[in-house]
């Protein structure tokens, strides 16, 4: 099997299969972890990200209708949302880029979002090959034109500040809780 010779900074040693077969693999395992994680009362959430295989929307909801399993949905990050709908980070080939971007994204799972991790996004890629989580109206987003599609996305009550791998995230925890607090007031 050819291995990735470092096409995103990695070492060399990641296999590379073909698309079909990712896809088959990755939803044939989901589907089995769904089934057990219901079976003693937990949910499945799986969190696409731009770091990740299977970050263009086609493929993430191609792996929500193969999983098809009530007990498996989306752990939806704001910031990949914007790094996978609106810059096509680090997608191979073609990017997939959505015309309505973070709206669109939500909208597009709409009733597939388990839960909602909410943070900014300055549009850069760290040293973990994934997202930059920029505190609350730090980044570059518009919150105001995408939180009700958001807000529609899910009936799930808990929302998530996500400010991993940030520095300081302790520090700037109360700004985003605050932040939150008044988007949520403004957009429900």
């Amino acid at each position: 099997m050819p291995v990735n010779k470092d096409k995103y900074g990695g070492d060399g040693t990641v296999p590379v299969v073909e698309h079909e077969v990712a896809i088959e693999r990755v939803t044939s395992t989901w589907r089995l972890c769904a089934a057990e994680c219901e079976a003693v009362g937990k949910r499945l959430l799986w969190e696409p990200e731009p770091g990740f295989a299977l970050n263009k929307m086609g493929d993430i909801l191609r792996v929500i209708d193969g999983v098809n399993h009530n007990n498996f949905s989306v752990m939806a990050d704001v910031c990949h949302a914007h790094h996978i709908a609106e810059l096509g980070s680090r997608q191979p080939g073609k990017k997939e880029i959505l015309p309505g971007g973070i709206g669109e994204f939500f909208s597009r799972l709409k009733g597939n979002v388990g839960r909602v991790h909410i943070i900014d996004s300055d549009g850069g890629i760290n040293e973990h090959h994934t997202s930059v989580h920029t505190p609350l109206f730090d980044g570059c987003l518009n919150f105001d034109s995408f939180m009700r599609n958001i807000a529609a996305s899910s009936d799930d009550p808990v929302w998530t500040i996500d400010l991993c791998f940030f520095p300081n995230a302790w520090e700037n925890a109360r700004k985003c809780k605050d932040g939150l607090d008044r988007l949520i007031s403004q957009h429900g």
